[in-house]
């Protein structure tokens, strides 16, 4: 199942101000790994302004959690970021973890992302 277009509908619905129409990603939640899987074009280190993050939440489907990530946090990080032999992209695997929620398992380092986490 795709989640993108569920995923823009709830943020229509609970963030009807946000700008939808680029740098926004989505995830499924993936319960056999209690991740969420994210690729990224590394051109986003030439934009500017935030990556939005819209991830499915691992209790509720209906529901989804929304991450509003600077881009400067991935320029500043890009050391760390795991980016592709061929460095057109990087993965990010966000953890669903109680003790490491939204915390990157596929970067070189610890890259947490819970404060980049929007609360109405």
């Amino acid at each position: 199942m795709n989640i993108r277009q569920p995923a823009l509908e709830w943020m229509r619905k609970n963030y009807p101000s946000e700008n939808l129409q680029s740098n926004v990603k989505a995830s499924k939640y993936y319960s056999a790994k209690g991740l969420w899987f994210l690729t990224i074009n590394t051109n986003v280190f030439s934009k500017s302004g935030n990556l939005k993050v819209i991830l499915e939440n691992q209790k509720n489907s209906n529901e989804f959690y929304f991450l509003k990530i600077p881009i400067s946090f991935f320029t500043e990080n890009k050391e760390i970021l795991d980016i592709r032999k061929n460095g057109k992209f990087f993965d990010i695997h966000l953890s669903a973890l109680d003790n490491k929620f939204l915390t990157c398992t596929r970067s070189k380092g610890s890259l947490n992302f819970e404060e980049f986490l929007q609360t109405k």
